[in-house]
């Protein structure tokens, strides 16, 4: 069996490594060939650079992530809420709920069972679990939020597969933005979801183990045709 599979681990550790890519894609790759530039630089249909008005996105998005850990703002990462950072970039790995899909015989046989080194075997219990995880981005500035939601998610789909060998199956996205108050948030903040719903498999060993049979015992009694009963049992004609 496989170890427990933890989501929220997964999807830190891979927002993480992008923001590590993206960083050095910045600092080594040729401006041509780099990541940013696929993304925000000459559209094939028009040939201009994504823009909003005089704002360019691969401009903006070049300086907002190549920021290092020295930079008062740059790009943090969290599991759950971080109100200390939320103030500044901030990525927030959220679970608002999860639920349990139903299996036959409460996941028994889906798995082989354990074979322990002291010749017992344990069953394995195996359940797929469906989770919607929320990608909160938060950022005294609404164009580094729309920046950060945008590459994250594209980054993230371009990583499916890493995420499916990972255990983190079926993804899909969506996004909204929040409404929250002031008092659960800073002023002047503002902050938009990325959801991201997977499925992924739990497999969990019985807590107690059967002992392994070692031999079959073959006890027979051998019946006379003609008689017409074996011991209290008697024979058809």
């Amino acid at each position: 069996m496989r170890s427990l599979i933890i989501p929220e681990n997964a999807l830190f550790e891979t927002i993480r490594l992008i923001l590590n890519i993206l960083q050095k894609d910045i600092r080594d790759a040729p401006l041509g060939r780099q990541i940013l530039t696929r993304l925000f630089g000459n559209d094939l249909d028009s040939g201009q650079a994504v823009q909003f008005s005089t704002y360019n996105y691969y401009q903006q998005a070049k300086a907002l992530f190549e920021r290092t850990a020295e930079h008062p703002a740059v790009i943090g990462l969290s599991q759950g809420f971080n109100l200390e950072r939320a103030a500044s970039p901030h990525i927030h790995i959220l679970l608002p709920g999860e639920d349990m899909m139903p299996s036959m015989g409460l996941g028994q046989g889906y798995q082989p069972d354990i074979l322990e080194e002291t010749d017992e075997i344990r069953e394995v219990y195996h359940f797929t679990v469906k989770a919607n995880y929320n990608v909160m981005i938060t950022s005294p500035s609404a164009s580094e939020v729309i920046l950060i939601y945008h590459v994250i998610r594209a980054m993230l789909y371009s990583l499916s597969v890493h995420l499916d060998a990972l255990g983190v199956r079926d993804m899909k996205f969506s996004g909204q933005d929040l409404t929250m108050g002031p008092s659960s948030l800073p002023e002047n903040l503002f902050y938009r979801n990325l959801i991201i719903s997977v499925m992924y498999e739990v497999e969990i060993p019985a807590l107690t183990a059967d002992n392994l049979p070692t031999s079959i015992d073959f006890s027979y009694v051998q019946i006379d045709p003609d008689r017409k009963q074996v011991g209290d049992v008697e024979l058809p004609t």
